[in-house]
């Protein structure tokens, strides 16, 4: 897990934004990815760096309210679909 959410802060980073603000080592990726397009360029940067599509399940843009409920999100999916 802790992999994914190192894979969002470089996002972010790519993305030109740095994470100053951390609340207990979480932060809401909505401060930063402010509309559809950029929500759309997060979603498909984090399927490039993992090598693998996430499913419809994550155009959810609430889902980004915190890094941490989303790196959660991403390693289960993962790991679920690692075993099957």
């Amino acid at each position: 897990m802790e992999k994914i959410y190192k894979i969002i802060e470089v996002i972010l980073e790519e993305m030109g934004y740095l994470i100053f603000e951390k609340d207990g080592n979480d932060f809401d990726i909505r401060d930063y990815v402010g509309d559809s397009l950029q929500f759309i360029d997060f979603i498909v940067r984090i399927e490039e760096k993992l090598k693998f599509e996430l499913s419809d399940d994550f155009l959810d843009y609430d889902l980004l309210s915190s890094a941490n409920g989303f790196s959660n999100k991403v390693f289960s999916f993962l790991e679920d679909n690692y075993k099957n």
